[in-house]
């Protein structure tokens, strides 16, 4: 028997060369969503699972963090005559199903805001 050390990203490696896939899961809006994962972003995932989805997804991690933080939904981007902002979300922006479409919505306004009947 060896006791040959191996790095996570060596096992990983070794594992997908043998054709094993790797997936993860998270929470999303309609409950867990499972992410397929390259053989690297499996490795990153070992040491920092939100900038692993965040690369899945094409998104930097603090944008796929603020997606859960923010409820799955993009708030309308327009303000209020108070100054304060629309709470609405935009149109198409409740429970957003991936966080590269979420960002895609930002700056969008509601269905108010965005028919210019402020």
């Amino acid at each position: 028997m060896t006791n040959e050390r191996f790095t996570p990203a060596e096992v990983i490696n070794r594992l997908a060369a043998e054709g094993v896939g790797f997936t993860a899961s998270h929470d999303g809006p309609a409950g867990k969503v499972t992410v397929h994962l390259s053989p690297d972003q499996t490795a990153r995932y070992w040491d920092d699972p939100p900038a692993a989805f965040a690369e899945a997804y094409g998104v930097s991690r603090a944008q796929y963090l603020a997606w859960h933080r923010g409820g799955y939904a993009v708030q309308c981007a327009a303000r209020t005559a108070k100054g304060r902002q629309c709470r609405n979300p935009v149109q198409g922006g409740h429970l957003v199903d991936s966080p590269a479409k979420w960002v895609a919505l930002q700056g969008g306004y509601c269905l108010i805001h965005g028919e210019g009947l402020e």
